[in-house]
């Protein structure tokens, strides 16, 4: 086995992470050096998958999505895969635990509430706000299955889902383990990948637009709005005070830089897909090959294929909700918000075609090389 150092990194294998697993994770940093001394464990992170491909997180920015394809670590004990003991199945509501979780997207990390856990006689309650182990835990009780009976959700620390007597760790099905020599092109994208920060970057400006909007609107707005979705579906309702605060909301979007950032984001998606279509011409030409010599990149494309095709049909119901939305009432958030979602689907679909056509071209370049 190899030795746990910087050419070693164990990662998950997507089409192995199930909805409603629990992933923790540690890394070399400060804080999650302090929150693995102070919580007695090896972890100092916790999410969950709530779409196949997907995981869901409370990171420092805000509640916030990101690919099953970026976790890592540098030492085995630092990547870790529970799942429940019996099959999830929807509940007496016909909701499985992703819906809870995902209800907390957009959510303020709690920090106060984090560093609560590491003292016991410490109680806060930070409405709209939570932190990773609480957004885990707190998803499986509003599902229906405790995961700690008795004990609070506020007070549980990553480590502490190992004494969970609902879970069983799945990590020698979820979690492989890549040579730098071997494996350098597999490693050399997820740590490409794991680079990239958008979902932050989003998110900081979210939440940053979302306090100004609290901070104008004061009593227009309900207290209990925290999110941008919790905020469309308020305006949806069309109420005179919806009305009113609307041009507001979007001037604050515009103001706190939402508009340009997710210009920018789009922008830079359309020029992905422009790479890639010139990468499938370059494919094209390449002469031909064997079986061996496209194995990795098949393999690698098959996770990114899925991936792509579940953001794609995740992105169509959000554009098909916002339509309705819009056309419910029609206001200028709303009609910006729809127009938005709109644009993204057709960025994305765009993509999708164009990962296929880079996919077919790797196919048929290996079996040129199997029939030579």
């Amino acid at each position: 086995m190899l030795g746990h150092t910087r050419k070693t990194l164990f990662a998950l294998i997507p089409d192995r992470v199930r909805v409603g697993d629990i992933v923790l994770t540690s890394r070399m940093a400060l804080w999650p050096f302090f929150i693995r001394c102070f919580g007695r464990s090896d972890f100092s992170h916790v999410s969950i998958c709530t779409r196949p491909h997907m995981l869901l997180e409370a990171v420092p920015s805000g509640v916030i999505r990101q690919s099953v394809f970026e976790a890592h670590a540098y030492k085995r004990k630092w990547l870790q895969v529970l799942r429940p003991k019996r099959a999830l199945s929807q509940n007496e509501f016909g909701l499985g635990v992703e819906h809870y979780a995902e209800q907390q997207y957009e959510y303020q990390y709690s920090t106060i509430g984090a560093m609560a856990t590491l003292a016991p006689r410490w109680n806060f309650d930070d409405p709209g706000a939570v932190f990773c182990s609480r957004l885990v835990a707190e998803a499986y009780a509003q599902y229906g299955l405790e995961l700690f009976p008795g004990r609070d959700v506020r007070k549980i620390k990553p480590g502490a889902f190992f004494e969970s007597p609902a879970l069983e760790e799945v990590t020698q099905e979820c979690v492989q383990e890549l040579d730098a020599a071997e494996d350098s092109d597999h490693i050399g994208i997820i740590r490409a990948t794991s680079k990239k920060k958008d979902a932050e970057k989003q998110m900081k400006i979210i939440r940053r637009a979302l306090k100004r909007i609290r901070k104008q609107l004061r009593s227009r707005l309900p207290p209990t709005i925290y999110t941008l979705p919790q905020l469309r579906y308020w305006l949806s309702l069309n109420s005179t005070a919806a009305q009113e605060a609307d041009p507001e909301i979007m001037q604050t979007l515009k103001e706190q830089g939402y508009v340009k950032e997710m210009d920018r984001w789009l922008a830079s998606v359309e020029a992905q897909t422009t790479q890639l279509d010139e990468a499938t011409v370059v494919v094209m030409q390449q002469p031909i090959a064997t079986s061996a010599e496209v194995d990795l990149a098949i393999r690698l494309l098959s996770s990114s294929i899925a991936l792509s095709e579940m953001t794609l049909n995740g992105r169509r119901r959000t554009k098909e909700e916002h339509d309705a939305m819009a056309q419910k009432a029609p206001l200028a958030t709303l009609v910006y918000f729809r127009d938005l979602y709109g644009r993204e689907y057709d960025c994305f679909q765009r993509s999708h075609l164009a990962h296929r056509r880079f996919f077919d071209a790797v196919k048929s370049l290996s079996a040129e090389g199997d029939q030579a």
